[in-house]
């Protein structure tokens, strides 16, 4: 991924604070932070992370300067529709999982964990593949070898490996 410029960074911020769906606190914060990096160079890249997180939470606001960048909570609506099928998929071996009993979570162990050895169900089991599967979409997102729009896509990054 490509460092964003200061200069873009603001174009596009500005753009999205006076698209109409910003509230006027918001605005004037953020105007507020952009004048304080326009006045200050050295200081430009604390302000433009700090206007990412502030925007985060807005409709829209954590793919406001990188489409491809994941929101806090998750991913954009067209990488999780594209994720979907593998969600489900994971989540039929948490049933799985659970089906096998005991003799199943003996074996199937929690990989680099300090705090547990074994998983507790098929959720847990489940939840762990599904952090793991994040964290591969997100690196993936990062180094452009995912766009984030389609299966295909996602496919290609078995080539790129």
């Amino acid at each position: 991924m490509v460092k964003m410029n200061y200069e873009e960074f603001k174009e596009l911020t500005t753009n999205y604070i006076n698209d109409g769906t910003v509230s006027k606190g918001v605005i004037s914060v953020i105007t507020n932070m952009l004048t304080t990096a326009d006045a200050n160079e050295r200081r430009r890249s604390g302000v433009m992370t700090g206007i990412k997180e502030i925007l985060r939470e807005l409709p829209d606001g954590a793919n406001f300067s990188n489409p491809h960048a994941p929101a806090r909570a998750g991913f954009s609506s067209e990488t999780l529709t594209v994720l979907a099928p593998v969600y489900e998929m994971i989540n039929a071996m948490a049933v799985t999982f659970d089906e096998g009993g005991d003799a199943l979570r003996a074996v199937l162990t929690p990989r680099k964990s300090n705090k547990r050895t074994h998983y507790a169900n098929g959720a847990d089991f489940a939840e762990t593949l599904k952090a793991s599967v994040n964290g591969v979409v997100k690196a993936a997102l990062k180094d452009g070898s995912f766009d984030g729009k389609t299966n295909e896509s996602l496919v290609s990054t078995l080539e790129a490996n």
